[in-house]
């Protein structure tokens, strides 16, 4: 137990500081870019126009939740095992108390069957290293559309992308597909972790070598892609003329037009609806 928890807070901490590093450098690009006007995507069709800043402060908001289900989690994690023995605590008079404090814990876990044969503490590292995952994938794929040559908007730092084994001016974005795969690899773990877990108390034991493994790398590996965004983030260029030029295409702004007939010439929504939209239509035509 105690050498599956003391690497896990190895993991959390670098986790925390890799997700306050991104954090911080989503807020200044966010202060740059607060009069970048990009599209908005709903249904991966344009919606409403909004800023550049507006998309970096809301993966700043998603960020902070997965750091706030760290903390709590690194909580439960750092208390020791040791003196359990295999689940009725020692016959030796071990002071568990100091024993955890020279070990770096906060405490012991108070009590022994617990302490060896209750292993939810490893699922639920399993689902926040997930979600986690699953965050940096969206925002992953977000830059990897936005850097197409037919989005254009962004343009990511040479040293993140590859080539092609036969096409020499291409430019693939590596780093990104490479975070996208962690993402969909996370969800596999997650099951996997789930189901070594399944039976009775004290029958899953051999299993657990595989997720501790699975656990181990998987929260090396998150750790790095998120120390390689803040820095891709910083070096990457962002086409503001690029993003205007989308956002004020496809009628995107139909919907001020429709609030304006509401607010100004005192028509309901209900109607004010239907009346641009076929407005839009006569013009298309």
């Amino acid at each position: 137990g105690v050498a599956r928890r003391l690497p896990f807070m190895t993991h959390v901490h670098r986790l925390l500081a890799a997700l306050g590093a991104l954090r911080a450098q989503l807020l200044a690009l966010a202060v740059a870019h607060r009069g970048t006007v990009m599209p908005g995507y709903t249904h991966g069709q344009h919606a409403q126009p909004t800023t550049f800043a507006h998309w970096c402060t809301m993966f700043e908001v998603c960020f902070a939740r997965d750091a706030a289900r760290l903390l709590p989690f690194h909580q439960r994690l750092n208390l020791s095992p040791a003196g359990a023995a295999i689940m009725t605590g020692s016959d030796f008079p071990l002071d568990r108390h100091r024993t955890a404090a020279l070990l770096g814990f906060d405490a012991p876990l108070p009590h022994t069957m617990d302490a060896i044969l209750s292993h939810d503490l490893e699922m639920e590292y399993a689902a926040v290293l997930s979600v986690l995952a699953q965050t940096l994938g969206r925002m992953a794929d977000d830059l990897y559309l936005w850097s197409t040559t037919e989005f254009a908007m962004v343009e990511l730092p040479d040293r993140y992308c590859g080539t092609s084994s036969i096409m020499p001016q291409k430019k693939n974005p590596d780093a990104l597909e490479d975070m996208k795969g962690l993402a969909a690899q996370s969800l596999g773990f997650l099951v996997t972790i789930f189901a070594a877990e399944k039976g009775p108390t004290g029958f899953p034991i051999m299993e657990r070598r595989n997720t501790q493994d699975v656990l181990w790398r998987t929260g090396t590996a998150l750790a790095v892609r998120l120390e390689t965004m803040a820095p891709l983030l910083a070096d990457m260029q962002v086409r503001t003329a690029r993003m205007l030029a989308l956002a004020g295409s496809n009628w995107a702004q139909a919907t001020d037009l429709a609030a304006a007939l509401v607010r100004e010439a005192g028509m309901d929504w209900r109607n004010a609806h239907p009346l641009v939209g076929g407005f839009v239509r006569r013009c298309m035509e």
